[in-house]
């Protein structure tokens, strides 16, 4: 596995993201994917600021989209750099 994999996931399993703290691993999700390059909207949940869901684009007008949903944000999630999405 590469390094910079084993790194990312060893960074992303040191953030509590369990009910009621799935913020901070939200925001760790959209750094990393906007250092990759995607086009991030992070969509704010009413009534529960600690938590979002997360549309990733690869291109800005792009029709399809990656999404991550306060519900995914509890577990550890593996991106590549070498994700395609068209």
């Amino acid at each position: 596995m590469p390094q910079d994999v084993t790194d990312f996931l060893i960074d992303s399993m040191k953030i509590e993201s369990t009910t009621g703290n799935e913020g901070n691993f939200a925001t760790f999700i959209a750094s990393k994917l906007r250092e990759d390059g995607w086009f991030v909207e992070e969509q704010k949940i009413s009534g529960q600021e600690y938590r979002m869901n997360i549309l990733a684009k690869r291109t800005q007008n792009s029709g399809r989209c990656a999404s991550f949903n306060q519900y995914h944000l509890e577990l550890p999630i593996l991106l590549t750099t070498d994700l395609a999405v068209s």
